[in-house]
């Protein structure tokens, strides 16, 4: 069936980047040192594959195709590079769920994935929060091209909702999206009586394959899980 054989192409591939990183870790570094690296390392890799087999849902769709196989791979391998760069288990549960969506919706075209995989690995918590807020909002308008004409109001209620729960300040959260811009999901509109920070197009393209909200989520009944 596609959803086993997806879960020996993910553990197949974890295996194999676990595998090369200790002979260069060895040769680096030595065995003794390097193997309380290669411990946690593997640690990682092996949480970074559970979180993948949680949140993609392959199913019964077709892995046969040799094309949609490679866009696969290709995926797991950046995937797996953020694992072992150390990406946070939120970001990790981001890109599991856009290769969900992608895959859900279609099929998984890796020159999108990769599209947002460093944006979606470099997120900090606080950014996270607030992209998911705002993307919530947007999604309810009925057209989000209007997104520029309700700006003020939504970034007033993302701000109701955010500052103080998750941020201390207003201060804090206009600092968070200034750094967000570099994303290209916010963009610092001037408007008559004041700039604002809204979404962009860019935002609605991953909003077609994942909710930031359901990561956060997600990850929060995993660590609730764990406690």
């Amino acid at each position: 069936m596609a959803g086993d054989m997806f879960a020996s192409l993910v553990g197949a591939l974890v295996s194999d980047a676990a595998a090369k990183e200790n002979l260069a870790l060895a040769s680096v570094f030595g065995a003794s040192f390097s193997g309380a690296i290669q411990a946690l390392r593997r640690k990682r890799l092996e949480e970074a594959r559970d979180i993948l087999i949680e949140d993609v849902k392959i199913g019964n769709k077709d892995l046969n195709d040799a094309a949609q196989i490679e866009d696969v791979i290709a995926c797991m391998l950046r995937y797996g590079r953020a694992a072992q760069e150390g990406a946070a288990r939120l970001n990790l549960r981001l890109l599991a769920l856009t290769i969900n969506g992608m895959y859900s919706r279609s099929r998984l075209i890796s020159d999108e994935f990769m599209y947002f995989s460093d944006t979606l690995s470099s997120l900090r918590r606080e950014e996270a929060i607030i992209l998911g807020v705002f993307q919530r909002h947007v999604f309810k308008l009925q057209d989000p091209a209007n997104r520029r004409e309700e700006g003020f109001e939504i970034q007033k209620e993302v701000i109701g909702e955010i500052v103080p729960a998750y941020i201390g300040t207003v201060e804090e959260f206009y600092a968070y999206c200034g750094s967000i811009l570099r994303t290209g999901f916010l963009e610092l509109v001037n408007g008559f009586g004041g700039s604002f920070y809204i979404t962009t197009p860019i935002l609605d393209r991953l909003s077609k394959y994942a909710s930031i909200e359901s990561a956060l989520s997600r990850e929060a009944a995993k660590k609730e899980t764990e406690l």
